[in-house]
């Protein structure tokens, strides 16, 4: 009779554990267990420009990418370095324009045809919706348009 209390009393650990994996935690409770702080966040991104909205242009890609290679040279594309930072000027124009859709569709098609630039493209997207200047801005929506609708 004892083994099978200890045995329910294990599966109830069990499901305690796995409940507290899958639980939600308000951002007051992630402060409070150090494993997100919001002023550390902060100060990352203080310390770390690279990371923040710019109006400046890129002029290497964020993330390293493999020196030269040329993947689809058929199609038009140059080297990952050199379309990434074609997709940044791209995004940058997109914020400009009354109809974002055809960049959109243009970088998607470029995520479709160059998969190693996938990661670098997130990345840039996220880096130009991150400490915007003037977030609710119209023109700033094509960036969350485009994350929407990355995952080709």
């Amino acid at each position: 009779m004892s083994s099978e209390m200890d045995s329910s009393h294990t599966g109830s650990d069990r499901q305690q554990d796995t409940h507290r994996k899958h639980r939600h935690y308000s951002s007051s409770e992630i402060s409070r267990t150090g494993s997100l702080n919001p002023e550390a966040v902060e100060q990352t991104y203080r310390r770390n420009p690279i990371l923040r909205y710019t109006q400046h242009p890129l002029t290497l890609p964020l993330l390293p990418l493999p020196y030269g290679e040329v993947i689809q040279r058929q199609q038009g594309y140059a080297s990952l370095q050199d379309e990434a930072i074609r997709v940044f000027n791209s995004l940058q124009e997109m914020e400009t324009l009354a109809d974002p859709v055809p960049i959109i569709r243009g970088v998607l098609q470029t995520c479709q045809d160059l998969r190693p630039l996938r990661d670098e493209v997130y990345c840039q997207v996220i880096k130009q919706t991150n400490h915007v200047p003037q977030p609710n801005q119209p023109n700033q929506r094509a960036h969350w348009h485009l994350l929407k609708r990355e995952n080709v």
